[in-house]
């Protein structure tokens, strides 16, 4: 089934899963390890651009999501998990609309933005 599809809607697939992880976190896995797949396939084209983001966007995101879960006892977590969901759904919606219109996608300093 996913030899059918192109490149384009591969990363797009990736894009999918990340936004579903969301309420089913292990399809962010998923979606790591398609990138990284995708990132080999696709060295060189405009496409790499989306796989580094995705990538980027996963261990930011995890690391982000492990800070929150654990000074959760400490009650910062509780402000760190949703600022950490939104900036994820933030780079979910930037690189999904940079891919609807054909666009590479460069991340700022550090990844954050």
């Amino acid at each position: 089934m996913l030899e059918s599809l192109t490149a384009r809607e591969k990363v797009q697939a990736i894009y999918i899963a990340y936004l579903l992880s969301l309420v089913v976190m292990p399809l962010a896995i998923v979606g790591v390890f398609f990138a990284y797949k995708m990132r080999q396939e696709h060295r060189g084209s405009w496409l790499e651009s989306h796989c580094n983001w995705q990538i980027q966007t996963f261990w930011i995101g995890s690391v982000a999501f492990l800070v929150g879960a654990v000074t959760a006892m400490l009650f910062v977590g509780y402000l760190i998990i949703p600022i950490a969901g939104l900036w994820f759904l933030y780079r979910i919606i930037k690189g999904w609309l940079k891919l609807s219109e054909n666009q590479t996608v460069a991340p700022k300093a550090y990844g954050l933005i």
